[in-house]
Formats: C-alpha cells, sequence, structure tokens
C-alpha cells in the first residue's frame, strides 16, 4: 500500500508541475502552433533561413567613399533636464545601439535603476580596445564621465588603482566600484599632434535601466543587429525575393556607415547616397535620409509624471536626385530589438514576444513561437502578421517587442499622432540573432523583432517618399501605454478579468500607505473581509470533520468490504448532521482567480519593480521579484546558476509560505485514525515541500499575500468557535450496543468532556505499539 500511495504522490506532483508551467502563460490564439517549435534545433538548417543577413549572388557596383564609424548621442544625464531618453546610435547601419531610461525620482535617484549588479556608473562610453587602454566613442552630457572632462577619442589606461589593457579589463575595474563613491581616471589625450596624460576625477552614481542593451549583466552576450536597420529589397517593377534583406548589387546599408547629416542635443539625420549606376539595367541614383528626434517632456500625468515622452520620432525619407527617370522600388525597415532581460532566470513565462495591430486586429508571438518559425526549414524563415483571409497592401498600426516590465513599439504616424496606419506589403516577426549556434536553455532569452516591408512604390524624378512613425522605448505602464494607444501590449492572460481590478486596488492603497508591501496587506485583508461567511464555513466544516472522524473511522471498519454500503453509510452520517465534505474546499477554489490574478499583476506590473518591503534595505528591494535574501551564485548549492531550478539567491519568504501552509494543515486536518490516514497526511507534507519549489521564485510581494493570507486563516481557526455536536450525536461508544459507556444520562458539559476524552483514547488506541525487546 506505501509503495502505491508513494507513486501516487509521484504522479500527482508531476501532474502539478505540468499544470503550473502551462497555467500561467498567456492565452493561446486562434492560431497553427507549429511543431517545430517542440523539436531541438536542426543543426543543418538550410542557410538561407538561418542567415539574417541573407544576400543577391551579385556584387555591388556602387563605389562609395569611406565614412568613418561613429557615435551620436541624444539626450542628457542632467536631473534638471527635459527627457526621460538617452539614445545612443551609429552611423553604423544609421541605427540606435542603445537607450537608457533617465528619469528621476524626487531625491534625484533613477526611477528606473538596475535590479542587480548595482555598482558604480560612469556613463556608457561604448568603449573599443587601443594599444594603450580602451578608446572612448561615445560620452553622454550629464553623466559622471562627461562632468569629470572626460571626451571623445580619450583613451583609457587606469581606473582607480586598476591598469586598463582591454574590455575585460575595463568592465572588471567598474564592477568593483561602489556608487556614490568618487574614482580617478587616468587617459591618455590627443589634440593635433600632442598626446598627453590627465588625470580625471569621477562622482559615481547608480546606473540607469538600458531599455535597449546589446550586452546585458544578467546574461552572456550574443552577436545581434541593432535596431531600425532600413534597406533596399527590390529595384524595379520586378525582381521581388520574399526571404530578401537587402539587394547585395547594392552597397550594404544594414552594415555599411551613413553619413552623419545634420546633428544637434535633440536629433540626427543620417545618409546614404546611392550615385548614379548600373543594376540589372536599371539606374540608382538615391539618397536615403533617416532622422532620429528626441522630444521635450511635458508633464500630462495625474502623478505629475509625464505619459507621452518615451519616444524618438522616426523619418525614412527616399529621395530620386535623377533629373529624368523614375524610380520603382520596395525597402524594408526592422523594428527595435535587444530588449532588456532583466528577469529572465526567475520569470520562466516572459520572454520577448512581439505583438501588433493589423487591419484593426491584434494579437501576439512568443519568442518559442518565432523561435520554431525559424527552425522549421519547411517554412519561411519568418512569420507574417498579416491578415490571412485578405490579400493585396494592408495597414499596420503598430509593432512591438515586450519583455517583463517595458515594450518598445514602432506606431505607425508622427508622435502626438494617434490612430495613423502605415501601408505594407508584409510585415513579419523573426529573430534577431543567428539561431543555429543558439543552446537549447538560450531560447526562453532569445532576441526577437519584426520588419515591414513597403508595397512597390514609383518616386518621380526629384521628388520624394516619406513615411513617419514613433518609437516607443518605455514601461510597460497602463496609462503610459494608453497615452500612445498600445494598452494592450500590457496582457494578463486570461485573468486580466481580476487582475486589473487588483492592481488599481494597489494602487489606492498605496496612494494611502506609501508601502506597496503594506498595500499587499490591506488588499489581502480586504479579499478575507469579503470572503468571510465562505471562510468561516469552511473552518466549521473543517472542525466538524474533527468531530466525526471517529464515527467516520467505525464506518470504514464496519463496511471494510463493501464499499457501496460504507459510500451510503458515510453520506446519511453527512445528511444527519448536516455537513458538507467539499465545504473546506470551496475557499481554496474561491481564492485561485484571486491567486492567479495577483500573480499576474504583481509579476507584470511595473510600479512594483524596485518597491522595497522595508525601506531601503537589500533584502526584498524588488516586490516584483524574489526577495533575494542572500546570494549563493557560484556556490556548491546545486542548481543555483542563473536559469537553474533554484536561482543565483536564496530566498526566504518561499520558506515562511511553506512553514505557515503546514501549520495549517496541522490544525485544519482531523487526526489521523489508522495507519492509512497518518501515511496520506505525511504524504501531503511532502506535497507542500514540492510546492515550496515550485513557488520558490515567484514575486516576493505575492509570497506577503500568502503569509498574511495564512496567518489570517490560522488566527480565524483558532477565534472561531468549535461548533458544539448535536445532542443526538453518538461516537463511538454512545451506547450503541458495542460495549460502550451510556451518555445518555449526563448533562450537555459533561457530554461534551467524555467524548473529547473518548476520542483522545481512541487515537492513542490507533497509534501502532512499538515491540518490546
Amino acid at each position: 500500500m506505501e509503495v502505491r500511495r508513494i507513486i501516487l504522490f509521484v504522479v500527482i506532483s508531476f501532474m502539478i508541475l505540468v499544470v503550473w508551467t502551462k497555467l500561467f502563460p498567456p492565452p493561446v490564439r486562434e492560431q497553427q502552433q507549429n511543431q517545430a517549435q517542440l523539436e531541438s534545433i536542426d543543426d543543418q538548417v538550410n542557410a538561407e533561413q538561418t542567415d539574417t543577413q541573407p544576400e543577391d549572388s551579385g556584387t555591388s557596383s556602387v563605389e562609395l567613399e569611406k565614412v568613418a564609424g561613429q557615435y551620436v548621442v541624444l539626450g542628457t544625464h542632467d536631473p534638471n533636464a527635459s527627457t526621460n531618453l538617452v539614445v545612443y546610435l551609429t552611423n553604423r547601419g544609421g541605427s540606435i545601439d542603445r537607450v537608457e531610461l533617465t528619469e528621476r525620482n524626487e531625491d534625484g535617484s533613477f526611477r528606473f535603476g538596475v535590479l542587480e549588479h548595482k555598482y558604480g556608473y560612469l556613463g556608457y562610453l561604448a568603449p573599443i580596445e587601443s594599444d594603450d587602454g580602451v578608446k572612448v566613442q561615445a560620452v553622454a552630457p550629464g553623466t559622471p564621465a562627461a562632468l569629470a572632462g572626460m571626451q571623445v577619442g580619450d583613451i583609457i589606461t587606469k581606473l582607480g588603482d586598476a591598469s586598463i589593457t582591454d574590455i575585460e579589463s575595463f568592465q572588471s575595474a567598474l564592477e568593483d566600484t561602489v556608487p556614490e563613491s568618487s574614482i580617478n581616471i587616468e587617459v591618455t589625450r590627443t589634440t593635433g599632434d600632442e598626446s598627453s596624460q590627465q588625470t580625471l576625477t569621477a562622482e559615481l552614481t547608480g546606473r540607469p535601466l538600458e531599455v535597449i542593451d546589446p550586452d546585458p549583466d544578467d546574461m552572456k552576450s550574443r552577436p545581434s543587429q541593432n535596431s531600425m536597420l532600413f534597406s533596399i529589397i527590390q529595384l524595379g517593377k520586378e525582381g521581388y525575393l520574399p526571404n530578401r534583406t537587402e539587394l547585395g548589387s547594392l552597397p550594404s546599408m544594414r552594415e555599411g556607415n551613413w553619413n552623419v547629416k545634420e546633428v544637434d542635443d535633440q536629433s540626427v539625420t543620417f545618409s546614404f547616397a546611392l550615385p548614379a549606376a548600373a543594376h540589372d539595367d536599371l539606374v540608382t541614383d538615391l539618397e536615403v535620409l533617416k532622422t532620429f528626434t528626441l522630444p521635450k517632456t511635458s508633464v500630462d500625468g495625474s502623478d505629475g509624471r509625464a505619459t507621452t515622452n518615451y519616444h524618438l520620432g522616426v523619418a525614412v525619407q527616399i529621395n530620386n536626385i535623377s533629373e529624368e527617370a523614375s524610380q520603382f522600388l520596395k525597402y524594408r525597415l526592422d523594428g527595435p530589438n535587444n530588449l532588456t532581460t532583466e528577469g529572465w532566470w526567475y520569470s520562466s513565462t516572459k520572454t520577448r514576444d512581439v505583438y501588433w495591430s493589423v487591419e484593426g486586429k491584434f494579437d501576439y508571438r512568443s519568442a518559442p513561437e518565432i523561435h520554431g518559425d525559424a527552425a522549421d526549414t519547411s517554412s519561411p524563415y519568418f512569420f507574417s502578421v498579416l491578415d490571412k483571409e485578405l490579400e493585396g497592401i494592408q495597414r499596420v498600426r503598430f509593432m512591438s517587442v515586450d519583455s517583463q516590465y517595458f515594450a518598445s513599439a514602432l506606431i505607425a504616424g508622427k508622435p502626438g499622432e494617434v490612430g495613423r496606419f502605415v501601408e505594407v506589403s508584409e510585415a513579419a516577426t523573426i529573430p534577431a540573432e543567428q539561431i543555429n549556434t543558439l543552446a537549447k536553455g538560450d531560447v526562453k532569452t532569445l532576441n526577437t523583432t519584426f520588419f515591414t516591408e513597403s508595397p512597390l512604390i514609383e518616386i518621380k524624378p526629384r521628388e520624394a517618399e516619406r513615411v513617419e512613425y514613433t518609437l516607443f522605448v518605455g514601461p510597460k505602464s497602463q496609462d503610459v501605454l494608453e497615452a500612445y494607444a498600445i494598452d494592450r501590449v500590457l496582457d494578463y492572460g486570461w485573468f486580466g478579468w481580476i487582475a486589473r481590478p487588483l492592481s488599481g486596488l494597489l494602487r489606492i492603497f498605496f496612494g494611502v500607505v506609501g508601502n506597496y508591501g503594506v498595500a499587499i496587506l490591506f488588499l489581502t485583508i480586504l479579499v478575507r473581509v469579503a470572503m468571510l461567511p465562505v471562510s468561516r464555513k469552511a473552518t466549521k466544516s473543517a472542525q466538524m470533520m474533527q468531530i466525526i472522524s471517529p464515527e467516520l473511522n467505525k464506518i470504514a471498519k464496519q463496511y471494510k468490504e463493501d464499499p457501496k454500503k460504507r459510500m451510503a453509510a458515510q453520506q446519511a452520517l453527512f445528511r444527519k448532521y448536516n455537513y458538507n465534505p467539499f465545504g473546506s474546499c470551496l475557499l481554496m477554489f474561491l481564492q485561485l482567480p484571486i491567486f492567479i490574478g495577483l500573480y499576474r499583476s504583481i509579476q507584470l506590473d511595473v510600479d512594483l519593480r524596485q518597491r522595497a518591503l522595508l525601506g531601503s534595505t537589500k533584502w526584498c528591494s524588488n516586490l516584483s521579484g524574489p526577495d533575494m535574501f542572500m546570494s549563493w551564485e557560484g556556490s556548491w548549492v546545486p542548481m543555483s546558476a542563473r536559469g537553474g531550478f533554484l536561482g543565483p539567491y536564496f530566498n526566504l519568504l518561499p520558506i515562511i509560505v511553506i512553514v505557515l501552509f503546514i501549520v495549517q494543515q496541522k490544525l485544519f486536518t482531523p487526526p489521523a485514525q489508522n495507519p492509512e490516514q497518518r501515511m496520506q497526511q505525511r504524504i501531503m507534507k511532502f506535497m507542500f515541500i514540492f510546492m515550496g519549489f515550485l513557488f520558490y521564485r515567484v514575486p516576493s510581494g505575492l509570497c506577503i499575500y500568502f503569509i498574511a493570507s495564512s496567518t489570517w486563516s490560522i488566527a480565524e481557526r483558532k477565534l472561531i468557535p468549535k461548533p458544539e455536536p448535536p445532542k443526538d450525536f453518538k461516537s463511538i461508544g454512545d451506547g450503541d450496543g458495542d460495549g460502550g459507556d451510556d451518555l445518555s444520562s449526563l448533562t450537555d458539559a459533561e457530554r461534551r468532556d467524555r467524548r473529547l476524552q473518548m476520542m483522545q483514547e481512541n487515537q492513542r488506541k490507533s497509534k501502532p505499539q512499538r515491540r518490546r525487546m
């Protein structure tokens, strides 16, 4: 019997694990799932499909002047500035390299700082290795580096006491620093033909979050493309290929360096000229302009924050320089990628997914699905998001890549123009990195993006084709997303109907108490008070079960060989004393939607990110993630690596939750009357321990809810008076002809005391006797 129960326990545990992994992802859409996403990557993937830069067989016949590489920075770190973003662009591909969120709190700290790796911030310098150290390619205004006097072209040779010889030594020296500290930096500066050694002193600060981040701290960097790449994919009225990223017979607009035509502190225009040259009997005489504009901040939120200042204006203009010939062409524009992966090691259900709105229909595709599309050699490398029921040109309102707390969306129209559309001949999701070199465990962190292709357009001589977009880069906050009309990107899944109201209640309580941990406690109290009638009934039902448990045990023994009579006798007993065997389960079923809704709300609510339970303590400083009581990364503890089952931190709150669950089980479960019941109770304890592993990396805010709810249940159990047995209740030995005591002549109080004494005696008798030696 014990072996069968152990097998049953293992089976149930496995089923719980499967249900857990399937329960919380957003609902599956009504579209065919690609079978390839369930299979491993074939090492021999077709080269045309795995290459993110497929080209024509021809070679470029257009010669361009060589342009040196250059970085451009838009925005500033000045706390008094009116910008929320600092954008680092490069003329390679005329593209975006990375984006920092620089919005400030009232105390001057970054509203969106890093969650881990909180070493000192000098500023992103786009360093490259040189003979003597690392060379600075970018210095954003207002950063500690800029305030210390660092300039583009400086070569850093020493940082603090560490000599700098390469990128690795520079990064290692930075990671040894702490915020709010001073550090000396030795640089070599060249002016004309002369070089000089200078020592700069920088006041380091905390690190801002890089929403677009090609080399994140918490995972190994993998080569990927930049954001917002442009290319021409067809010249002339014919010759279109569906899997082409650019024409190989033209100079690469994706890998080549563009000219910086105009630049100031708020905007930059890159240009790429294709002078007159033969291309398959056609003539190119084109100039492509790509302009990025950073707007000024305007405070328009109810909380005094700007809700519409997380964007760049993006304009693409194609000029036909020819005096005589019209140009027919199609172009491709890639979206943003390299979105921050923070939280990937504990948020197992959130990947970098792509959302879109095409012809008024909203949908999304997850990163594993995008990976499956690219790995399937029987289908195109990409997944088309166009409406398959329509033909021809379609209208796209926006496409977006999102992570747990942040998103980046390419929205049709100028900034401030809501509801605009852009006409496309194709729009699709695609990996932004090579998938044939990915390890199996890297699929959950797959770098994804999307692209759109224009219809075939005609540009007459000396005329231009211009299209404008708004590039949103910011938090997935409800009011912010609504301001850009992309609020459906904040997807709570099946339980959004309960998750959204719970988020609203949390914000109301936070507005009163100023602490989200306390707000969760208030929410727990509100939920438990609302369910008080049900919980009281469940508690009394559990207490009644303890009273009639000896009688049930007697029935089980009496009808041991006749299950039908045993069931009938049990049901008769339940009816006689008005006991509902499922009464204690109702509370659990009612709380399940609340639990899942709160889980989704806390997991995705950016307002809980970086919200601490206890002031400025490091422990439990992010209620939307694990409490991270102590780091054990790199220790002897198994499964403690990033991506491992336990993760790199010891979390305290889940342990407290499981202890309270076990205490509840001990209080709510009737005493075991036989060895079978004792075995069942032992199995339940193991089940709770197993649940502890499942809960180990859940948000600490959810653990606070469980701790408060369990404490409430225990207090309720202790404070609610036990129900008195009915006057006609007969337990074992109540004058039933089995030789027991006749209690009919006793008072009610004496009868209760006598029954309690007999129950305790019966429990002692049911315990197995130890053998004497």
